[in-house]
């Protein structure tokens, strides 16, 4: 993914996040480590590497409700040494599912490191049509 900065005092980015995925009986585990490089911006502003992954688990109850866990970690940028509560870490529920040709994603992310929000809703809507 690469993504152009709208506005000039912002950088660009690109991202690299693949998606591994494994299904064992009724439950589904999908981890995405990323790696994302900001670039650009004002004269001032250093580029940098920034990394991180997500990790969910969930519970195939019918394709329409799978509830689950989700853990999302930011380390940052990868040239500096962090501390836990220095990096975001954020932990909490979700369920996912798919009704005729819409799926959904949705959770509350707690945050438990300094850095993380203290809460964060998660709602993705996907409408699915074949052509």
């Amino acid at each position: 993914e690469n993504e152009f900065a709208s506005e000039s005092e912002e950088q660009d980015e690109v991202k690299l996040i693949p998606i591994f995925q494994k299904d064992w009986d009724q439950w589904t585990h999908r981890a995405n480590p990323f790696m994302e490089y900001k670039y650009g911006g004002p004269d001032d502003t250093e580029n940098e590497w920034i990394a991180g992954a997500n990790w969910s688990t969930t519970y195939r109850v019918d394709p329409a409700f799978e509830p689950g866990i989700e853990i999302f970690w930011e380390y940052g940028n990868v040239e500096e040494s962090k501390t836990f509560d220095e990096q975001e870490f954020q932990l909490g529920p979700v369920v996912q599912g798919k009704i005729g040709s819409i799926k959904y994603d949705i959770g509350y992310l707690f945050g438990i490191s300094e850095e993380a929000p203290d809460g964060e809703l998660k709602c993705i809507l996907e409408y699915e049509r074949h052509f």
